[in-house]
């Protein structure tokens, strides 16, 4: 992840943007735990992050953290995370070797692809409210609201099914173009693509002659 290991002292880690990288680990040995965020934290809080990534793994692998020794608060934070593990080991949607006490509030978890094993667990959570988190695994698709709550995709794209709930005022946001047309947070509204991007929203060949032109955040993104 973006830190390999933060220790038990509290440690607080805000408004960090870890944006399509891929994180590679082949150590099986003990404590091999990979995170999109952090690879081993001790106890602390986590506000304001943004991760989009994709995880390799020789044994546990979490969207958020490797592995978590105490207790940790998530808030108002984006995972947009791809987990292929080379063993059947456990896979979390939030920690990959244990959950212990993790709160988890108005943070938007995405899944796209579980690939290799056999072993993954959705990790319960402390205290786990205002969340949205979608899984897809080899077995389907599974979307998730808060902790457990079952849900479709269609549900997933009704404002209706947020209104009680979801603070659309000025924590979340929705945009048919944007997210599969699921709510996210307003904060990272500048770091979401629209899910017609192909990666090649650049004009120029790179050549001397016709050389690339960057002319947006978008166009900077397609290389």
């Amino acid at each position: 992840g973006l830190i390999g290991f933060v220790p038990s002292d509290g440690a607080s880690m805000t408004n960090n943007v870890v944006r399509s990288v891929h994180i590679t680990s082949t150590y099986s040995g003990y404590s091999a735990n990979v995170g999109g965020l952090v690879g081993y934290y001790g106890t602390g809080t986590s506000q304001n992050n943004y991760v989009s990534a994709e995880i390799t793994a020789s044994k546990y692998a979490g969207v958020i953290y490797g592995y978590i020794e105490s207790s940790v608060t998530v808030s108002q934070s984006t995972f947009i995370v791809t987990i292929n593990v080379t063993n059947t080991y456990g896979v979390g949607a939030y920690s990959g070797e244990s959950n212990k006490y993790l709160t988890l509030t108005n943070s938007l978890i995405r899944i796209n692809q579980i690939s290799g094993t056999s072993n993954f667990a959705r990790f319960y959570t402390y205290q786990c409210k205002y969340n949205i988190i979608t899984i897809d695994s080899s077995s389907g698709s599974n979307y998730y609201l808060t902790a457990d709550t079952a849900s479709t995709l269609a549900d997933l794209q009704s404002a209706s099914t947020y209104a009680s709930w979801v603070d659309f005022s000025g924590i979340w946001t929705m945009e048919a173009t944007l997210n599969d047309g699921i709510p996210f947070l307003l904060i990272h509204s500048k770091y979401m693509v629209p899910d017609t991007w192909t990666g090649t929203e650049h004009a120029g060949e790179g050549t001397h002659e016709s050389p690339y032109i960057i002319d947006s955040e978008i166009s900077l993104l397609s290389f």
